[in-house]
């Protein structure tokens, strides 16, 4: 993108979607959405998951109870110090709350 840079294409939090794809972002308030919400800590460890098997090329199965706690420790350290949008490599781990409402506002219609 443009401004952004790298992006996963298929997980934009809206406010991103608001301020930088102004026509998709008006399109998805007037579809009726849905979105599955995860339970955080199952997610978390989803997201290293991901991130480890397509940015470092191993599956969490095959990596030692070391090699996971770091990489959760890494990813603990990424989002305490960044802001509201995961960069593209670690954007499974953006606030899910962040793909549901916009300035107080629910703007997915549905959540299981």
């Amino acid at each position: 993108h443009p401004v952004l840079g790298s992006l996963d294409y298929t997980h934009i939090p809206l406010r991103v979607l608001k301020d930088h794809f102004t026509e998709e972002f008006e399109k998805l308030k007037k579809y009726r959405t849905f979105a599955l919400v995860r339970e955080p800590r199952v997610r978390f460890f989803s997201a290293v998951a991901q991130y480890s098997r397509l940015y470092l090329g191993k599956e969490m199965s095959g990596m030692c109870l070391g090699e996971i706690i770091k990489e959760c420790e890494e990813a603990c350290n990424y989002l305490s110090s960044s802001g509201y949008f995961a960069d593209a490599r670690r954007i499974h781990f953006e606030r899910q709350s962040h793909f549901l409402d916009l300035d107080g506002e629910r703007i997915v219609n549905v959540v299981i």
